[in-house]
């Protein structure tokens, strides 16, 4: 049985990201070449080198996969309640304002030496053309039940009536373990890798949706889990501690929006291209950069996670995914 593997886990993987994250020229770039040279492996361009050997490690099914660790849903689930923090402004210093030219200058240096090399750079993807693209699919959902273009994912109950929202009694199932709980779908479709498109979702906020997380995802791995629903490595649109947020493949949370009211709609899109992407809510960008989604077709979905515990009396209606589509 393959061997489940935190990806903070493993130093080689972590200097890897470290050194795709960093660019060219960087001492973490230069490290992981090496080290990769002293192996025996070799590629002639080293951006190949690094993408192919994270993949390798990734997907190396002989010995190893990696897997999002159990402390990213449990993140999810403590920041419900809280919100983002605030950092208070602090006033740079002379040497401090140096400091920061010095660095701006050596970043626009890296990213130069970055576009020679890769022949361009995620920035440098136009996305707003999807802005008038016709849609490709979209699903709304009115009926007792979604079609076979929709594969129902992990143990949380679902209803479709009126809306996708969180189905059965008001109380959450039991899990083993007694930690978080998930339930959605997973369009069963992927698209390709090399298509840019948009993920629309229209969701609706009532009163007393209580510790109800809504998560809108995008996926490189169709390893949805029986308990959670969630996937080894995606991009996620959530509300947690009232504020909509964004998860990235590496497990980091970025971005945040105003403070979501109840009775509230919502408009999510997450655009993506061939390295970059953007996760919008409303009319304000919560996110943009690399994707971090490896060069495999795309998986998309909606799902809900929540306590297995807390709130019992929750609605079943405090949230409702009311529709989703794809435009590319």
């Amino acid at each position: 049985m393959a061997e489940q593997l935190d990806i903070d886990s493993d130093p080689f993987l972590q200097l890897l990201a470290d050194a795709l994250r960093a660019g060219p020229t960087s001492p973490q770039w230069h490290e992981a070449v090496a080290k990769l040279r002293e192996g025996g492996v070799e590629h002639k361009d080293e951006y190949e080198l690094l993408i192919n050997a994270r993949a390798n490690l990734e997907a190396g099914k002989e010995y190893r996969s990696v897997r999002a660790g159990p402390e990213f849903t449990r993140k999810v689930m403590e920041n419900v309640d809280q919100p983002p923090p605030v950092r208070s402004g602090q006033r740079l210093s002379t040497v401090a304002l140096v400091a920061l030219t010095v660095s701006l200058i050596a970043i626009i240096v890296l990213a130069g030496a970055a576009y020679h090399l890769l022949g361009g750079s995620p920035s440098n993807e136009d996305l707003t053309a999807l802005y008038s693209s016709a849609p490709v699919w979209s699903t709304v959902f009115e009926t007792d039940g979604v079609g076979e273009e929709w594969k129902r994912i992990g143990q949380l109950p679902i209803d479709y009536g009126k809306g996708m929202r969180l189905g059965g009694s008001s109380s959450a199932p039991a899990t083993e373990t007694g930690g978080p709980i998930g339930g959605g779908v997973v369009r069963t479709q992927p698209i390709e890798a090399n298509k840019p498109f948009m993920l629309e979702a229209v969701i609706r906020l009532q009163r007393g949706w209580g510790d109800l997380v809504p998560q809108i995802f995008v996926s490189d791995k169709p390893d949805f889990t029986d308990d959670t629903a969630t996937s080894s490595h995606e991009l996620v649109w959530m509300i947690t501690g009232g504020n909509g947020r964004v998860a990235t493949p590496d497990t980091q949370f970025v971005g945040s929006s105003e403070h979501v009211s109840d009775g509230q709609t919502v408009t999510v899109r997450i655009l993506v291209g061939r390295q970059s992407a953007k996760v919008q809510q409303g009319s304000k960008t919560l996110w943009e950069g690399g994707s971090q989604l490896a060069a495999t077709p795309r998986y998309v979905g909606v799902r809900f996670l929540r306590r297995t515990t807390d709130k019992p009396d929750i609605r079943r209606d405090g949230i409702t995914v009311q529709s989703i589509r794809v435009i590319e």
